[in-house]
């Protein structure tokens, strides 16, 4: 059986919650482009653009947060949890 640090079981957690989030995202993306072409209307082209943007600021979360994990090294004496 394998023990987990409470950091590992954090990490997890997180990680789940922004690849949840991600593929909410692209998931209501691809579905507001869908009603877009179904129904022309402007209203939702301007919805699903933002989405485009929620979709952005995850990507660049969830990237962050992976290079958060990375031990310490040679030019982060303390890690990269900082980043």
């Amino acid at each position: 059986m394998e023990v987990t640090t409470k950091s590992e079981a954090d990490r997890d957690a997180l990680r789940f919650a922004m690849n949840l989030s991600l593929a909410v995202g692209v998931l209501m993306f691809v579905m507001k482009t869908c009603a877009y072409l179904l129904t022309s209307s402007a209203a939702i082209l301007s919805d699903a653009a933002e989405s485009v943007t929620h979709v952005a600021a995850v990507s660049f979360a969830a990237y962050s947060l992976r290079l958060s994990y990375r031990p310490p090294d040679k030019d982060h004496l303390y890690g990269h949890a900082k980043i």
